[in-house]
């Protein structure tokens, strides 16, 4: 999972991602599209039993400004068992670091308000945006060549 997360990073300090609009200003504004190619990800490898779902939590404080804010969590029933959030560095107040923990993320104290959680299943789903889909394939391009790399070795 933070590998896929650095994938993230790397690839928008590259410029490969930055084109995408979400990723202009990462963290910050990222936190839709992160979460998803995240969670995208997650189902790949197989970290999806079945007891449980992968969903989107997207929120919104009651703050001046509201702000908004999504993250992913796992959940058995109602509970959030485990929670990434990849972009909650944007709030240095809260944390200045990706999230990847038991429970629901830091950030839940701060963005109370609710919307209709999003399962994650598949890259088709209707409310994908099609930078969520791009995002998603570039980062699962660079895991694929990662992972075709090999093994340097001090020893022969």
């Amino acid at each position: 999972m933070l590998d896929t997360l650095d994938v993230i990073e790397q690839l928008r300090a590259e410029h490969r991602l930055d084109d995408l609009p979400q990723y202009k200003n990462y963290p910050a504004g990222s936190c839709g599209i992160s979460s998803y190619t995240v969670g995208m990800v997650l189902l790949d490898r197989g970290l999806n039993d079945g007891d449980g779902q992968w969903f989107l939590v997207d929120t919104n404080d009651s703050g001046p400004e509201t702000a908004t804010h999504t993250w992913l969590e796992y959940r058995i029933g109602t509970e959030a068992v485990y929670s990434v959030d990849p972009s909650i560095g944007q709030f240095p107040g809260i944390r200045k670091t990706p999230w990847v923990g038991r429970g629901t993320s830091p950030a839940a104290k701060r963005f109370t308000g609710r919307w209709p959680l999003h399962p994650v299943k598949t890259a088709d789903q209707k409310w994908a945006k099609p930078s969520y889909l791009e995002s998603l394939q570039r980062v699962r391009e660079r895991l694929e060549q990662s992972t075709r790399q090999p093994l340097v070795s001090g020893h022969e």
